[in-house]
């Protein structure tokens, strides 16, 4: 590969490419999205990312699932929660959660350990949560889950302090 790089930016963008595929297959995080977006999966707006340690994921308008990596969020009102992930997409990876019920995560995520992810914007997750109460009941439980995590750990920072 070092001596062909093109033939490596090849690999790279196919490597991207399923990564993407896999995280809008996934049926725990978008169980009937080609019921709700008709159209091929490559005209989502998605793209796969990978952020070197220190870097920030940006939540104000987009979600990001991670796939590999360790990151931090800072909900409003409560202690940073980290969020790690070990090449696989579910919904305890999600930053930036989008739901009729709320977006628990804060403004941005800090990446703790070089981490890959899958970002679409978050006015594609509110379009197909509008077209499907399947997914919008999906991803209610993604930020009910989030919410309650949240003031697990907040109730726990309480008690030790």
């Amino acid at each position: 590969l070092e001596e062909n790089p093109g033939f490596a930016s090849v690999i790279y963008n196919i490597i991207k490419r399923r990564i993407v595929e896999n995280a809008l297959t996934s049926k725990l995080l978008f169980p009937d999205l080609t019921t709700a977006f008709k159209e091929e999966l490559s005209k989502i707006p998605a793209i796969s990312a990978k952020l070197p340690a220190g870097a920030e994921f940006d939540l104000t308008d987009k979600t990001h699932f991670l796939f590999s990596g360790k990151v931090e969020i800072e909900p409003p009102d409560s202690a940073p929660l980290s969020i790690e992930a070990c090449g696989a997409f579910d919904a305890r990876g999600v930053l930036g959660i989008v739901s009729e019920i709320g977006e628990p995560d804060g403004p941005r995520a800090r990446v703790l350990e070089e981490s890959v992810a899958v970002t679409v914007p978050h006015e594609f997750l509110r379009d197909i949560q509008d077209r499907s109460d399947t997914m919008r009941n999906v991803w209610n439980g993604i930020c009910g889950q989030r919410l309650g995590q949240i003031k697990r750990r907040t109730s726990s920072t309480d008690v030790a302090v």
